[in-house]
């Protein structure tokens, strides 16, 4: 199983193909490698065979498991969950398979791509952002929300070179946290964040961190933040789709999470 998440990650289809495919094909049980393989076809563009890795991997994983999977609700917006969880259980999944109808990018072919989709970012946020959480933390929220990000940073690592979308999505999140940020005081390679002695001087003339604090119980009770994820950064979404950007500030110790449309159940669909 090692093997199979260090080839998912590096998305190498020609050894995936190589090794893992006869592997799997000697020893069925195998089942965990199932969704590498369907993660693969889909790459491809080999929607059946995709579709057959992912079905038989659910069908063989526990109920627990699977309804992580199958859940629409963590990319509905507020109204579509609405509707859903007034639904009665007798006809959710009628509900279900119509609202996965209404994502599918080409009906006239039988497998819908946009839940294969789903499905590999249910995957992806399961086994690579779940430290801090289960089923997944706030990082596999947005990942499963909005997709694959454009732009990935961390301390300690030299930052990559920005799109003009990233830096756009930096420069709009500097001006919401700061109303007037005062030159050199912000520091970081994809998010801003007050320097330390920029921070101190606010501290000492009780400026700046009220004004934070305000931003953060506000951005919390809107679902712009959500506490306790590890320092990562980052910005989702594909041309067409706009871009979501979430970083760390070290004094409040939140995630910031700002998605440029304003309807982002699909953001970020391949």
């Amino acid at each position: 199983m090692r093997l199979g998440k260090v080839l998912a990650r590096m998305e190498d289809d020609e050894a995936i193909a190589r090794y893992l495919a006869p592997f799997v094909s000697m020893h069925p049980e195998a089942i965990d490698l199932w969704p590498i393989l369907g993660q693969s076809a889909h790459r491809l563009a080999q929607f059946d065979s995709a579709a057959v890795y992912w079905t038989r991997y659910l069908e063989r994983v526990d109920v627990t498991t699977r309804s992580l999977y199958v859940d629409p609700a963590p990319i509905m917006n507020a109204g579509e969950r609405a509707v859903y969880e007034g639904l009665p259980d007798a006809e959710k999944q009628a509900h279900v398979d119509r609202f996965w109808q209404g994502k599918d990018h080409d009906p006239t072919t039988e497998v819908n791509a946009r839940l294969l989709e789903h499905y590999r970012r249910v995957w992806v946020a399961r086994n690579y952002y779940a430290d801090a959480g289960y089923p997944y933390d706030t990082r596999g929220q947005v990942d499963i929300r909005y997709g694959e990000p454009d732009y990935r940073s961390r301390s300690g690592r030299a930052p990559g070179v920005m799109s003009v979308a990233v830096q756009q999505v930096k420069d709009r999140l500097a001006s919401a946290l700061y109303n007037s940020p005062p030159a050199g005081s912000l520091v970081g390679t994809a998010f801003p964040v007050r320097s330390s002695r920029a921070m101190m001087a606010d501290q000492r003339s009780g400026a700046g961190r009220t004004d934070w604090r305000d931003r953060c119980r506000w951005a919390i009770s809107t679902g712009r933040f959500a506490s306790g994820a590890p320092a990562d950064a980052g910005v989702s979404g594909r041309a067409g789709y706009g871009a979501v950007f979430r970083g760390v500030q070290s004094d409040a110790g939140c995630v910031w999470a700002d998605a440029l449309p304003r309807d982002h159940s699909d953001c970020g669909a391949g």
